[in-house]
């Protein structure tokens, strides 16, 4: 595998460093606040999404027989190590329009299903979202108690979801169900303006402000036939090639935080003189700076290493799940230690460490709890038959 940058790549991952930086800190100032209302999130969408649309970071992953580039997914990971560079937020919209929504549609959904639903996402005209997660099916997805009740021409979803990304601005959701004749996860397309459909609670978390979650709830929602996607019964394998991808996304996410807090606190320390010196230049800061870019290296390789297999059309579970683990993992320990090498100044928020910090926990837990992934890891490496 060769993981130097094409010309094109080192486009695009400019492209999308200077979108960052010249787009993101104002909106930060403005919508990285706790308890944001679901008008702000709107508004929010509102002035992104155009923004997007014209640099062309909207739906890149969208086949171009769709309207967009159809962007190979290290391009793609790219753009959203740069976004998260800057602000996790705004990487994790990215991620959202990139993979959540799109990745099950491209590789279950009909010709119909891209026609309708991939034109949109790429035009901007439809946002969408992804819906798993329940109050007693997390980690264990398979539990799920939303159920599809087949009625003559399709079918009526009961249950309620929770913790889902974007749920409260989306157009259209994948929704997963247990099918009432297979009692099997099943996947479907809910279109959020039908009756039936409702935004609950939305969570006031720790980090990730500017980035709405929300719980949605279903009642006698009518499903027509045409958006079952992919086969009935056989929901777990849309999410779990959903999530596979998913990882990738997340992992670059936490690599950008990571990378973010470590350039910031280079900077700053190469600035700061106490006793005569700039405080880099005590071993004590320097030689845990020079790990920390090892880590982040490594985790960089991991990513595109996982990567390029998908693009290969190769099995990545396995190495989708390292990366993140690997990833994430170390951008708690790199941007919580970056705080602590800039002192007073890093606990503020004068500096962006203390959002890098809140943001990247997170990444420890969604699209699959770390200590999940570990499992994933050792069933594919058949660690124990237990598994």
């Amino acid at each position: 595998m060769n993981f130097y940058l094409t010309d094109e790549q080192k486009m695009i991952k400019e492209s999308a460093r200077e979108f960052a930086n010249k787009e993101f800190p104002p909106l930060i100032k403005i919508y990285e606040k706790p308890e944001l209302t679901r008008e702000k999130y709107k508004q929010l969408l509102d002035i992104v999404l155009p923004k997007l649309r014209k640099a062309g970071f909207l739906g890149v992953t969208v086949p171009e027989k769709y309207g967009d580039a159809g962007m190979d997914t290290i391009s793609a990971l790219i753009i959203m190590e740069e976004f998260a560079k800057v602000w996790g937020s705004g990487s994790l919209m990215f991620a959202v329009l990139n993979s959540l929504s799109v990745t099950p549609l491209l590789a279950f959904g009909t010709e119909a299903q891209k026609e309708k639903y991939l034109r949109a996402v790429a035009s901007g005209e439809k946002l969408g979202a992804y819906c798993l997660t329940e109050p007693n099916a997390g980690s264990d997805a398979g539990n799920m108690s939303t159920i599809a009740t087949k009625i003559d021409d399709g079918w009526t979803l009961n249950g309620s979801k929770m913790f889902i990304t974007h749920a409260s601005l989306a157009d259209f959701i994948i929704v997963f169900a247990k099918d009432s004749e297979t009692n099997k996860p099943t996947a479907f397309i809910v279109d959020t303006a039908t009756k039936g459909f409702s935004i609950g609670k939305m969570e006031h978390k720790a980090g990730l402000w500017a980035s709405p979650t929300a719980e949605i709830i279903l009642e006698d929602y009518f499903v027509p036939k045409e958006n079952l996607l992919g086969e009935k019964g056989k929901g777990m394998r849309v999410a779990l090639t959903t999530l596979d991808t998913g990882r990738l996304y997340i992992a670059a996410q936490a690599l950008g935080l990571s990378q973010g807090a470590w350039d910031w606190t280079v900077k700053y320390c190469k600035q700061r003189k106490q006793f005569g010196k700039a405080i880099i230049e005590n071993q004590g800061i320097y030689f845990p700076l020079v790990d920390f870019s090892i880590y982040l290296d490594a985790a960089r390789l991991l990513i595109r290493q996982a990567a390029s297999l998908k693009d290969a059309g190769e099995k990545f579970t396995k190495e989708a799940s390292m990366a993140k683990v690997f990833s994430t993992e170390n951008s708690v320990k790199i941007t919580s230690d970056c705080m602590l090498f800039c002192g007073g100044i890093g606990y503020t928020e004068e500096s962006p460490l203390p959002m890098f910090c809140r943001d990247t926990m997170a990444t420890r837990i969604y699209e699959g709890a770390n200590n999940i992934q570990r499992y994933v890891v050792a069933r594919e490496e058949n660690l124990t038959d237990k598994i």
